[in-house]
Protein backbone atom coordinates (compact mmCIF):
# COMPACT_ATOMS: atom_id res chain seq x y z
CA UNK A 1 0.00 0.00 0.00
CA UNK A 2 1.27 3.38 -0.92
CA UNK A 3 0.20 5.74 1.65
CA UNK A 4 1.29 9.82 1.31
CA UNK A 5 1.51 13.34 3.06
CA UNK A 6 2.58 16.48 1.39
CA UNK A 7 5.80 15.67 -0.11
CA UNK A 8 6.56 11.96 1.44
CA UNK A 9 5.52 8.64 0.39
CA UNK A 10 5.08 5.32 2.67
CA UNK A 11 5.11 2.27 0.72
CA UNK A 12 4.13 -0.60 3.18
CA UNK A 13 1.95 -3.80 3.60
CA UNK A 14 2.18 -3.73 7.44
CA UNK A 15 -0.96 -3.31 8.78
CA UNK A 16 -0.10 -1.94 12.03
CA UNK A 17 2.40 0.47 10.25
CA UNK A 18 -0.34 1.61 7.96
CA UNK A 19 -2.82 2.21 10.80
CA UNK A 20 0.16 4.49 12.26
CA UNK A 21 0.74 6.50 9.40
CA UNK A 22 -2.98 6.97 8.87
CA UNK A 23 -2.95 8.01 12.62
CA UNK A 24 -0.01 10.59 11.85
CA UNK A 25 -1.84 12.03 8.66
CA UNK A 26 -0.89 9.80 5.95
CA UNK A 27 -3.60 9.26 3.11
CA UNK A 28 -3.43 6.00 1.28
CA UNK A 29 -2.85 6.95 -2.45
CA UNK A 30 -4.50 5.11 -5.52
CA UNK A 31 -2.45 1.84 -5.80
CA UNK A 32 -2.82 0.42 -9.24
CA UNK A 33 -1.21 -2.74 -10.94
CA UNK A 34 1.43 -0.74 -12.67
CA UNK A 35 3.40 -0.14 -8.99
CA UNK A 36 3.90 -3.37 -8.60
CA UNK A 37 4.30 -4.80 -12.42
CA UNK A 38 4.37 -2.25 -14.60
CA UNK A 39 1.81 -0.96 -17.46
CA UNK A 40 3.66 -3.24 -19.75
CA UNK A 41 2.28 -6.37 -17.92
CA UNK A 42 -1.12 -5.41 -18.07
CA UNK A 43 -3.88 -5.85 -21.07
CA UNK A 44 -4.73 -3.38 -23.13
CA UNK A 45 -8.63 -3.90 -21.60
CA UNK A 46 -6.88 -3.18 -18.17
CA UNK A 47 -5.36 -0.09 -20.17
CA UNK A 48 -7.72 1.49 -20.81
CA UNK A 49 -10.09 1.01 -18.03
CA UNK A 50 -7.27 2.88 -15.61
CA UNK A 51 -7.44 5.74 -18.99
CA UNK A 52 -11.07 6.23 -18.28
CA UNK A 53 -10.96 5.99 -14.34
CA UNK A 54 -8.42 8.82 -14.68
CA UNK A 55 -10.20 10.60 -16.90
CA UNK A 56 -7.52 10.32 -19.45
CA UNK A 57 -8.61 10.72 -23.32
CA UNK A 58 -7.31 8.18 -25.77
CA UNK A 59 -8.34 6.94 -29.25
CA UNK A 60 -10.36 4.01 -29.08
CA UNK A 61 -8.44 2.68 -31.70
CA UNK A 62 -4.89 3.24 -29.71
CA UNK A 63 -2.48 0.12 -29.58
CA UNK A 64 -1.50 -1.10 -26.19
CA UNK A 65 1.75 0.93 -26.72
CA UNK A 66 0.10 3.88 -27.07
CA UNK A 67 -1.57 3.38 -24.05
CA UNK A 68 1.82 3.04 -21.56
CA UNK A 69 3.04 5.64 -23.31
CA UNK A 70 -0.19 7.55 -22.70
CA UNK A 71 0.16 6.37 -19.16
CA UNK A 72 3.60 6.88 -18.04
CA UNK A 73 3.31 10.26 -19.41
CA UNK A 74 0.19 10.99 -17.02
CA UNK A 75 1.97 9.81 -14.17
CA UNK A 76 5.16 12.15 -14.97
CA UNK A 77 2.52 15.27 -14.71
CA UNK A 78 1.12 14.13 -12.19
CA UNK A 79 4.48 14.12 -10.09
CA UNK A 80 6.14 17.35 -11.04
CA UNK A 81 2.57 18.46 -10.42
CA UNK A 82 2.39 17.45 -6.48
CA UNK A 83 5.93 18.22 -6.27
CA UNK A 84 4.91 22.12 -6.94
CA UNK A 85 2.06 21.98 -4.58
Amino acid sequence: MVLKKENVERITDNALHIEKLKADGYKEIEQVKQLAEGYANMKSTELKALCDKRGIEYDGRAKKDDLVAVLDAYDKEQRITEGAE
